[in-house]
């Protein structure tokens, strides 16, 4: 009876350690080591203006087209002569940045080179990442994030949501997307995120995130439970 009881322990123990997580597949770590600084200056709260930059980076792809988009001014009667939104790319991190009377958008697209895609490819890692992940160093609570993605048959998928304040991870789950995007077959990923004014943000990193149960982790926990059970109906009997 002891044996069945040290091997439920065992098993349930064994699934409760930490798995080795799968690899993250890099979207990008901003790691390319050029840096450049971009800001928008509108002059006018009716206007709307726009910088874009693309350069090579260790990203997917091989390419980060950056852009960066005046809105509008957060206090009405306010110009945006003064303040204006920056985003500023470094060594190994992303900081962008609004000033206390204007918003922008801040799209960042992964396409290729050449903008039309790049080859497709399998974010899903085989099935063991379930989510595209913004890692983020500091954020400012109130600011939407949408991300999109293509695959090679031109299908689109969407998820927008609340980006979440602090260091923290902004997860979108695969499962969430709009459209029918097959995810093991992407050409484009586009980041945007629709600040608020006054709004401030350090990405680290972007990246898959996630793991699906191995069929070993669910056995051993299966085996784990049942030998438990039947120790219990056995005491239960005696």
């Amino acid at each position: 009876m002891k044996a069945f009881l040290s091997l439920a322990i065992a098993c349930i123990c064994f699934v409760a350690m930490p798995a080795a997580s799968a690899s993250a597949l890099v979207i990008d770590h901003f790691d390319s080591g050029v840096g450049y600084s971009m800001a928008v200056n509108a002059g006018s709260p009716a206007a709307s203006a726009t910088a874009a930059e693309r350069v090579a980076a260790l990203a997917i792809g091989g390419d980060r087209q950056v852009d960066l988009t005046f809105v509008s001014t957060g206090i009405t009667g306010l110009g945006a002569s003064v303040d204006h939104p920056t985003v500023t790319a470094s060594l190994h991190v992303l900081a962008y940045s609004d000033d206390a009377t204007v918003m922008s958008v801040l799209k960042l697209t992964y396409a290729g080179p050449a903008g039309t895609g790049f080859t497709p490819t399998d974010i899903t890692s085989g099935g063991t990442a379930t989510s595209l992940n913004i890692l983020y160093l500091s954020s400012d609570l109130g600011s939407t994030t949408i991300c999109t993605v293509t695959d090679s048959l031109n299908n689109v998928g969407t998820l927008s949501q609340l980006s979440p304040s602090g260091a923290s991870v902004g997860s979108f789950l695969f499962t969430g997307f709009s459209g029918a995007v097959d995810f093991t077959k992407v050409v484009k990923i586009q980041y945007e995120i629709d600040s608020v004014a006054n709004g401030d943000y350090v990405i680290d990193a972007l990246e898959t995130g996630g793991q699906v149960p191995e069929p070993m982790t669910m056995a051993g926990l299966a085996m784990g439970l049942g030998s438990l059970s039947y120790y219990i109906r056995k005491r239960r009997a005696a």
